[in-house]
């Protein structure tokens, strides 16, 4: 198998994780995002969680409404500064995010059940390689240096 089909086999891979995911759990991949962001850090303020999550304001603002409708999280102005207002999550919020952690679990144990012990260690730490030093910004430039082509 050529690399172009390898990236491709994985890109469906993950892209099946998150349809799945997003079908047992009903919620959008961004809104899943930021209800795990919230359950990281309880009473988070809306602002503090938009810039942590990579959010604009306002796009937070607008999944922070639907998480609630749905009523996985709660919303509390701070007494001290009103302009403040709070993010915790509700049970069913926790719940949520439970059966999501387990979902992960269980792909992360699959995926890497396919391998011996030592070949899954050795993925691994090829994977985190790649992740610490790919630069996001240049992944469709065209390559360039010692045996690749320009």
């Amino acid at each position: 198998m050529d690399r172009l089909a390898i990236i491709h086999g994985l890109i469906d891979l993950l892209t099946h994780k998150a349809s799945y995911q997003q079908s047992s759990s009903g919620l959008l991949p961004q809104d899943m995002q930021l209800l795990e962001r919230i359950g990281m850090s309880e009473n988070v303020p809306t602002l503090a969680l938009a810039r942590r999550s990579g959010f604009a304001p306002a796009t937070a603002i607008a999944i922070l409404d639907r998480l609630q409708a749905k009523g996985y999280i709660d919303r509390v102005r701070d007494d001290d500064d009103r302009r403040v207002v709070e993010v915790s999550l509700t049970q069913a919020g926790r719940r949520l995010i439970e059966l999501h952690l387990l979902e992960d679990q269980a792909f992360v144990s699959n995926f890497f059940g396919t391998l011996s012990k030592a070949d899954g260690d050795l993925l691994a730490e090829l994977l985190v390689t790649v992740l610490k030093t790919i630069d996001h910004e240049k992944m469709f430039a065209a390559p360039s240096g010692p045996g690749r082509r320009a």
